[in-house]
């Protein structure tokens, strides 16, 4: 087998180094893309045990955001513009958020002003979006 970035190449059906074998990997897609073309809400409308059998093994990362997206009705909560006009509000726990934020992972070079900036506004809409929760660090 050739050997790549990620180790050596498998041909189907030949155990990984984590111990999945190409060809199981390629049933658990093909069910994950069949119930998506289903659509996942009705799937877990009509098979509920299956559907949260098989998140818990685990979503094939290709198909993660459009089954959590599902999961959680997104379509039906959106709200178009709600964080870019609640984002620059304040809220009674913005001067908190903007204490706690630059003490956010200090360690890591990745997040500096700013991440911690965007993290602030997200935090600070959440918190104005859903008063009652509002922020606790």
């Amino acid at each position: 087998a050739a050997l790549g970035a990620g180790g050596p190449a498998m041909a189907d059906g030949e155990d990984s180094d984590d111990g999945v074998t190409a060809r199981r990997r390629n049933r658990v897609n093909a069910k994950w893309k069949k119930m998506l073309q289903k659509g996942v809400r009705h799937y877990i409308d009509t098979n509920a045990d299956t559907f949260y059998r098989r998140v818990r093994k685990g979503i094939p990362a290709e198909f993660r955001w459009q089954v959590w997206k599902a999961s959680l009705r997104y379509e039906d909560r959106y709200v178009p513009n709600v964080y870019h006009e609640l984002r620059g509000q304040y809220s009674r726990w913005t001067a908190l958020i903007n204490i706690d934020t630059p003490r956010t992972f200090p360690e890591n070079e990745d997040f500096g002003p700013e991440k911690q900036k965007a993290l602030s506004s997200i935090l600070n809409a959440y918190s104005k979006l859903n008063e009652d929760i509002g922020y606790c660090q």
